[in-house]
């Protein structure tokens, strides 16, 4: 389902934040304990959050077998299809021409951390993009809800 696409997650109850909010913003109101790699304090947070960005996967031409081999240390499998330690996860897909900001494909964002010199904060090579703005509802195509255990998705509503 997540292949050939570009992808946000999020926890339900913060799906249920941004739907009220009208919008994906960067740096929402969560504590940092319930963030991704933060236990090492800001000059380690992961490049999308250091530059003030919302983190997304591309999926496009995806294998996930290739890329484990390729990329031994990603993080991706923790992510998907449910962010270890939560019940759920909320899968959003993005059209990047909607967004608020700037878009960086995979590439670019490599590139630019590259050329910042930024490479102790982690990056997800080749599937992770970023917007540096916002994402409004209207930029959603589709949402899905993936339990643990059961792999049991649902569509959701975007809209109220």
């Amino acid at each position: 389902m997540l292949r050939n696409a570009i992808w946000h997650t999020t926890r339900p109850d913060r799906f249920e934040s941004i739907r009220c909010a009208g919008e994906v913003i960067a740096n929402p109101d969560i504590p940092d304990a319930e963030r991704w790699k933060t236990s090492r304090g800001p000059d380690h947070y992961p490049y999308v959050r250091h530059i003030g960005g919302i983190s997304l996967f591309d999926f496009h031409d995806f294998d996930p077998i290739a890329y484990s081999k390729a990329c031994p240390m990603s993080s991706w499998r923790i992510f998907v299809p449910v962010r270890q330690g939560w019940s759920a996860a909320v899968w959003l897909k993005i059209d990047v021409t909607k967004v608020s900001g700037e878009y960086f494909s995979p590439k670019d964002l490599a590139d630019r951390q590259h050329t910042e010199n930024a490479h102790r904060h982690t990056l997800m090579p080749h599937i992770e993009a970023a917007v540096v703005g916002s994402i409004p509802l209207d930029a959603i195509q589709a949402g899905y809800i993936i339990y643990q255990g059961s792999g049991d998705i649902k569509e959701l509503s975007i809209h109220h």
